[in-house]
C-alpha cells in the first residue's frame, strides 16, 4: 500500500508539474500575441 501511495502522490506530481509547463507555454504565447498587437 505505502508503495501504491508514492505511486499516486509521484503521479499527481507529474500532472501538475505538466500543468504548470502548460501554462508557462500559454504565457508565452499570449506574450507573443500581445507583441504582434503592438506591432500591428
Amino acid at each position: 500500500m505505502v508503495i501504491l501511495h508514492i505511486h499516486v502522490v509521484n503521479m499527481k506530481d507529474v500532472i501538475s508539474f505538466i500543468q504548470c509547463e502548460m501554462n508557462k507555454i500559454a504565457n508565452k504565447g499570449a506574450s507573443i500575441n500581445q507583441i504582434a498587437r503592438y506591432m500591428n
